[in-house]
């Protein structure tokens, strides 16, 4: 057996050698592709493309045919684009080729198309688009023009403003490709900075920044007023030299540049001193310093600056990170600025305080369905803070924001108006970097504005009204992945803020806590007892006696009895009557 397999791997290997070839033999030369068909082949392709043959076959041929007569006779001859567009697409005469353009007015074929794509000569392009017979050929050309001087001149002198206007695009476009791949090519930094500096496109400005890698140019570009705002700021955001950075953020009058100088500074220092070089004895905009004031670590800075600059955006953010409770009771209670006191609020720990401001007057919002801002960011700090049982409270974080709505007028004496409101997004983010949740509560913009005669400009401002049911969520969220389930039911029955019970009530698992929650005292908390359950008899107490319409409502839109819903559709209030005959007729369809 041993020999056997012996002579049989013997075999193989013979085998392979006789398949292969000797490994010492010279290799093979490569195959020459064969040239065109005769001129007789490709005359009988000629004759079956403009036959009546199969179109698989009519095409088939006309791949085959490299003649530029035979092709022309084809394009000229034929009707069908399937054999016109393949034999215009092999054509490679510039004569015939510019001829396909200069006259071809046919919809349906790709032939002018491909006829332009290989024309070589500009001139011969600038032609077509000028004098071609078909507009969409002309506009075709003319996007496929590369020429600025060719351009130039039809971006000035074409009689139609359409073809003017695009052949002034086109030319930014090619100078701007071309400038930039000139940048692209060079290594020599101070024409580099030159083209950065003076260029007249500012892409090709900004192309020639990204080769730029010595600091001391970057930095005259940064600091040269001259220089386009946009470089200046590419500029900037390249830099390492920190006091080159102070200084730009000290003295620049760019805004967009001082930004970027301020978000480039590491050292806390630099970053208080542009914190503290707002007005009257700076000039660093409020924008810049509250980027700076982000940043700042140090508490004691942090209530210099909360306490004393002039800018309430800036204060509010000193506020964000401060801990000193007792500084941000002040804050929230005498702040000069309402996002001030708010910002401060959601800051604080202090419940007796909390709950002064859940009820201060003036935020008491428009009335209309909701409360103003400092009240809900008290009543959800609050309920934060109860939740957390003298551990570690979540963050409340408060983002403000201006909402904008312009409307059309028509009239002799009506320009115009706009509508201003706010925008605040709560997020509630739980303890040691955990989970976040937010809500965000839009002004309800008007959808018309009404103006007398002759008013101009009118402005109409909306106030924020925050609706307490949809705190309920983040909080409710929060509490689900950090309070135990055994607490959950104690929180849903005993907990003081009545916001608390109503998210207690719509995470807790034991359907008696959750039953026994239905004689709250706060609507609230009635509400999420009847979103949560489904016994009838509770549902038809609540429906009955029920003291919040409301609560009523939503309870008779989770009846069955249809006896009982025909009782409440004589209610004494018209928003029982229409709601019960609303649920009478799911219940009990017309027969």
């Amino acid at each position: 057996m041993r020999g056997a397999g012996r002579l049989l791997a013997a075999l193989l290997a013979v085998l392979s050698v006789a398949a292969c070839g000797s490994p010492n033999r010279a290799a093979a030369p490569k195959r020459v592709p064969p040239g065109p068909p005769p001129l007789a082949e490709q005359q009988r392709y000629a004759e079956i493309a403009l036959s009546a043959a199969p179109m698989k076959e009519r095409v088939a041929a006309v791949w085959r045919i490299q003649n530029n007569g035979l092709l022309d006779r084809i394009v000229r001859q034929a009707t069908e684009p399937a054999v016109v567009n393949p034999a215009c697409k092999q054509v490679t005469d510039q004569d015939l080729l510019f001829s396909y353009a200069m006259t071809w007015s046919q919809l349906g074929s790709t032939c002018p198309y491909t006829s332009i794509d290989a024309i070589t000569d500009q001139n011969r392009r600038y032609r077509v688009a000028m004098q071609g017979s078909a507009s969409f050929v002309r506009m075709y050309a003319l996007e496929h023009l590369e020429d600025e001087a060719l351009l130039r001149r039809i971006s000035t002198e074409h009689p139609q403003k359409h073809f003017r206007d695009t052949a002034a695009r086109r030319l930014q476009k090619v100078s701007t490709d071309r400038g930039v791949a000139a940048v692209r090519r060079s290594r020599d930094q101070a024409a580099l900075a030159e083209t950065a500096r003076h260029g007249d496109i500012q892409k090709v400005r900004l192309a020639a920044l990204a080769r730029i890698g010595d600091q001391a140019l970057l930095a005259g570009l940064a600091e040269d007023g001259s220089v386009d705002a946009k470089v200046r700021e590419q500029a900037t955001k390249r830099l390492t030299n920190q006091a080159v950075l102070l200084r730009i953020a000290l003295a620049t009058d760019d805004p967009t540049v001082r930004l970027a100088a301020v978000s480039r500074l590491s050292g806390q220092e630099a970053l208080f001193r542009v914190a503290r070089s707002g007005p009257p004895a700076g000039r660093v905009d409020s924008a810049a310093r509250q980027a700076a004031t982000a940043r700042i670590t140090g508490q004691d800075r942090l209530r210099l600056i909360a306490g004393e600059d002039t800018s309430w955006q800036v204060r509010a953010e000193a506020l964000r990170r401060v801990t000193d409770q007792r500084l941000l009771a002040r804050a929230a209670r005498d702040g000069k600025h309402r996002w001030e006191r708010v910002v401060a609020t959601a800051r604080l720990n202090d419940r007796s305080l909390l709950g002064e401001l859940m009820y201060r007057q003036e935020d008491r919002g428009s009335g209309r369905r909701g409360i103003g801002t400092q009240v809900p960011v008290a009543q959800l700090r609050d309920a934060l803070v109860e939740a957390a049982a003298g551990g570690p409270v979540a963050d409340l974080h408060v983002k403000w924001g201006v909402v904008e709505k312009s409307y059309a007028l028509h009239g002799l004496f009506a320009p115009g108006a706009r509508a201003l409101g706010e925008k605040v997004t709560l997020t509630v983010t739980d303890p040691h970097g955990g989970g976040r949740r937010q809500v965000t509560f839009v002004s309800p913009l008007p959808t018309t504005i009404v103006i007398s005669a002759g008013q101009k400009n009118k402005v109409v401002s909306v106030p924020l009204d925050i609706d307490r049911a949809k705190l309920v969520y983040p909080l409710a969220a929060h509490l689900l992945a950090t309070v135990p389930k055994d607490r959950l039911a104690a929180l849903a029955g005993s907990a003081r803020s009545a916001l608390l019970r109503a998210a207690a009530v719509r995470v807790v698992p034991a359907r008696e806590a959750v039953i026994a929650a239905a004689g709250d005292d706060d609507h609230l908390v009635r509400l999420e007892v009847v979103a949560r359950i489904d016994d009838q008899a509770v549902l038809a107490r609540i429906a009955r006696h029920d003291l919040t319409p409301a609560v009523r409502e939503a309870a008779i839109g989770k009846l069955t009895d249809a006896d009982l819903l025909r009782r409440l559709a004589r209610d004494d209030s018209q928003t029982i009557r229409a709601a019960a005959l609303k649920r009478l007729k799911v219940v009990e369809p017309a027969r």
